[in-house]
């Protein structure tokens, strides 16, 4: 597995992170708990050290069961505070305390069993608003347990470019952004700002949530509990897989598969420090690396993308 800087944190990762988003059933319906603690210990074979999760993922299990797999491994979990599950509807919180006494509760179980040495931590805000960021109390919480130790790094899981910069120019370590084909704004956005900081950058979503394994009918349909159903409705979907037509062409030569050209696609970017994967179970995960051994896609390849996409009318 190659490694990557984590930017100016000088922290060695693996190029691909194993993100736990599908491994809870708020995400695509429900998983098989047992195939969880396998699908970590096979990650952590193949050379991956770096994993993503949230502390409000199934109220905190999967962390629990990052700190029982990590402990005395050389890993390092970046986990995402500020959602309130607890909360009827469950909302973002990034007031000092509720930050305060959810990391408190995060770093306890990601510390495990205690007998061991424990992962090292990066706290990201989980999509917080400009408002938010505005406000400084919630970096100010992750400056100090940085100041502290108990975690090595800090920074934002942004959902627009708004949002990243002033998260930028806060200075943080660590910056988190969706990042697929069929979505390159906010990064493109951001990439010289990026470059100028030498924040450590992480891209999520490059699946586009499944449908860039290209495996998905026209008359695709969710089952109930699966946020794609809320986030793409029926013609959404129908328009999404009618464009895969411009992407299927990546497929040839060291490229085998649609899902092996989107990973391949963002690691072609060189500020990316990590690109999250979001396997379901040990098979997913073993494919998906032997897919994505070949170089990243050449700029040659990406100009003809970007030209076809273009030529649908695909917005990204």
């Amino acid at each position: 597995m190659k490694k990557r800087k984590l930017g100016k944190t000088g922290i060695e990762v693996s190029e691909l992170g194993l993100g736990t988003w599908g491994l809870v059933p708020e995400s695509y319906g429900s998983v098989l708990e047992g195939d969880i603690p396998g699908l970590f210990s096979r990650a952590l074979a193949m050379g991956i050290n770096l994993f993503e999760t949230s502390a409000s993922y199934s109220g905190g299990v999967i962390e629990s069961d990052l700190g029982r797999a990590l402990e005395d491994k050389d890993a390092i979990v970046v986990t995402r505070w500020g959602t309130d599950r607890g909360a009827s509807p469950p909302r973002r919180d990034f007031s000092a305390d509720f930050l305060k006494r959810q990391s408190t509760e995060s770093l306890e179980r990601l510390r495990g069993e205690g007998r061991g040495k424990p992962p090292r931590v990066v706290a990201l805000l989980h999509n917080p608003s400009l408002r938010a960021l505005e406000k400084s109390d919630a970096l100010d919480v992750l400056r100090e347990l940085k100041k502290s130790g108990d975690i090595v790094a800090y920074g934002v899981s942004a959902g627009s470019a708004e949002v990243g910069k002033k998260a930028l120019e806060a200075g943080i370590d660590v910056l988190s952004l969706t990042y697929n084909i069929f979505h390159v704004g906010p990064y493109r956005a951001l990439r010289d700002k990026i470059a100028e900081t030498g924040v450590g950058l992480l891209f999520h979503s490059v699946l586009a949530y499944g449908l860039l394994t290209n495996r998905w009918l026209p008359g695709k349909m969710f089952s109930y509990g699966d946020h794609r159903g809320k986030r793409w409705p029926d013609g959404a979907v129908r328009t999404r897989i009618n464009q895969l037509a411009a992407v299927r062409p990546l497929v040839s030569g060291d490229v085998p598969t649609m899902r092996a050209a989107a990973v391949l696609f963002a690691l072609a970017e060189d500020l990316c420090s990590s690109v999250i994967l979001g396997p379901r179970q040990s098979q997913q995960l073993d494919q998906l690396v032997r897919e994505t051994r070949g170089e990243p896609l050449s700029e040659v390849k990406r100009t003809a993308l970007e030209a076809r996409l273009s030529d649908f009318g695909v917005t990204r």
